[in-house]
């Protein structure tokens, strides 16, 4: 159609994800002026930089938060979340109260592990557990949810939990150019290089995605290889075909 104008795929992907940053013009950090790979359009990415900007560059707080379009109220609550949860953390959530907010993709894990070694614990056992682990206390109710959650998504064939915080987030600064310029390229086939194309492309909720997607599909035994069966009462003739081959062989060969 003549004048339509064509769809931007990036900014459906972080329409439907809810991560769109509503200011994106109040994003003045350098990096992400003329920039492939920051965009001030992706919410996540924006917050994780304005984070990296104290954390790791040791930016000031009122700086960055200046710098990224924040407050600074915004930062600590930013900062907070990404320091439970990580990357994860800064997706935007529901409004009002979150039961199970404490449990993490970590506390998650820990809980499939404590019922594998101590089967049958019950939902106020596991909130018990939690509790003296990881130091905070959890309703067994928010338990009982989370596992109810869990057995839902197991039933209809969900994925499992993707990296942890850590690894999330270094896998992001794996791909993240240094400096705000790319390092030396790899070829287009290379993984790093499919994933930084896929964030540039669909946003970090995508990519995070992605990653989630390998760790499931790893996670899925291969069936071990194995030479295929000859049907019942099939060796015996293949032998004797086999025999009768090797013998015509070796009377043909001159002597």
């Amino acid at each position: 159609m003549s004048g339509s104008k064509t769809p931007d795929q990036k900014l459906a992907a972080l329409t439907a994800s809810g991560t769109v940053n509503p200011h994106p013009e109040a994003v003045r950090d350098p990096a992400f002026v003329g920039s492939d790979f920051f965009d001030p359009r992706d919410l996540v990415q924006v917050k994780y930089e304005m984070l990296r900007r104290v954390r790791v560059e040791g930016g000031s707080i009122a700086e960055a938060a200046d710098q990224f379009g924040f407050s600074r109220p915004t930062f600590y609550k930013a900062q907070a979340e990404f320091a439970r949860a990580g990357l994860t953390g800064l997706l935007p959530g529901k409004r009002g109260p979150r039961g199970a907010h404490k449990l993490t993709a970590q506390v998650l894990q820990f809980i499939e592990r404590v019922q594998a070694e101590e089967v049958g614990l019950d939902a106020p056992a596991l909130a018990e557990r939690i509790n003296h682990h990881f130091g905070y206390a959890v309703h067994r109710r928010t338990v009982e949810r989370a596992l109810a959650r869990e057995k839902k998504n197991a039933e209809a064939g969900a994925d499992p939990p993707g990296p942890d915080a850590q690894t999330l987030a270094a896998h992001y600064e794996a791909l993240r150019p240094a400096g705000g310029t790319p390092s030396t390229p790899a070829p287009r086939s290379h993984p790093s290089m499919r994933a930084r194309a896929l964030l540039m492309r669909r946003g970090m909720v995508a990519w995070m995605r992605s990653l989630a997607d390998g760790a499931a599909r790893a996670a899925i035994p291969r069936p071990a290889r194995t030479a295929a069966a000859l049907p019942a009462g099939v060796h015996q003739p293949v032998i004797d075909i086999l025999a009768t081959m090797v013998l015509a062989s070796t009377r043909e060969s001159p002597t």
